[in-house]
């Protein structure tokens, strides 16, 4: 076999955000992240090829020969390059969500890149391992620690709860996604996000004892438990409340993680919105919002409206595929 397609969904985190980033994890009794993948993510296509590997990005239109530092290639430039590929490869990746959404694209990435080690190189792994190497090889790209839960969601795929301590990390299966589905949506800022730098500063406050951020991590730990408790029983009103929460608790931990959009300030004063989040690390990308599953078109309208973009996606149980060419 010569050639393979890989599709690896989106996620989006609905709890316990930061808190996978190791050793943070460590100062909490197994702390939780909640995150479902989405029906888009990425796509990637490979295939061997003579001479040195080749990269390409189907949204930039950029194109160049491994090692490359052109910005929209260098993720998987360095994988490649880490890996010992860099000669017989060519990869071309699309992207349904534009960079810096906050859905976990790059993690799909990588998670697609070690499909395609495993089917055109007979790379042999197991999901441990294959988390470890592209949470260290995201905390290279990025110049900033990495966490865990983006790699976890395309492997799974579906809705899961993650608790993490000194061991590693433990899977729950959730249900919920039948009910959420439809009262979901996903409105981007505008503002690509970049979560190296905010998790960072969370992160060095934290270690550094700043009581703002202590505090918060405190609630966002607590949060995130009675949200996989709200999930279980399916509270609607209680998971669109802790959605808010978590909101605000970001808010006041670093004012800088909710920068001033006018979305934010539209989301509440529509009725039919019942609660919302910014995903990932804050600070832009895209924005989960609760609704009623009445208004939810009219909500979707209203915010086009309002000169935003709603994301044409759903949660959905997927997971990492491939597809033999």
């Amino acid at each position: 076999m010569d050639s393979v397609k890989v599709f690896s969904p989106a996620r989006v985190d609905l709890a316990g955000g930061t808190l996978d980033i190791p050793p943070l994890h460590l100062f909490f009794n197994k702390p939780v992240t909640i995150n479902c993948t989405l029906s888009k993510g990425v796509h990637l296509s490979a295939k061997k090829i003579s001479g040195k590997s080749v990269v390409k990005n189907i949204n930039t239109f950029e194109e160049d020969f491994v090692p490359t530092k052109k910005k929209s290639l260098t993720l998987i430039s360095l994988f490649l390059e880490k890996t010992g590929l860099k000669q017989g490869v060519e990869i071309s990746v699309y992207s349904d969500f534009p960079e810096g959404s906050s859905l976990g694209v790059s993690s799909s990435i990588l998670v697609s890149l070690f499909k395609i080690m495993e089917v055109l190189f007979n790379y042999k792994f197991n999901i441990n391992k294959t988390v470890e190497v592209c949470r260290r090889l995201e905390t290279i790209a990025i110049q900033f620690p990495a966490g865990y839960q983006d790699y976890l969601a395309p492997f799974y795929g579906g809705l899961n709860s993650f608790s993490f301590d000194q061991w590693g990390f433990k899977r729950e299966r959730l249900r919920g996604i039948s009910l959420l589905k439809n009262k979901t949506i996903f409105a981007f800022t505008g503002r690509s996000h970049f979560s190296g730098k905010p998790n960072w500063q969370l992160f060095k406050g934290f270690f550094e004892g700043d009581p703002s951020i202590k505090e918060g991590f405190e609630l966002i730990y607590e949060n995130s438990k009675q949200m996989l408790n709200a999930i279980k029983y399916g509270d609607i009103e209680k998971i669109a409340s802790l959605l808010k929460r978590d909101f605000y608790i970001r808010k006041h931990m670093l004012p800088s993680l909710v920068p001033d959009i006018g979305l934010f300030s539209i989301l509440s004063q529509m009725e039919g919105v019942r609660g919302f989040r910014m995903c990932g690390a804050a600070q832009g990308g895209t924005v989960l919002i609760m609704v009623d599953e009445k208004e939810r078109d009219k909500t979707i309208k209203e915010i086009e409206e309002s000169g935003y973009d709603v994301f044409d996606c759903v949660l959905k149980n997927e997971r990492v595929k491939v597809e033999y060419v």
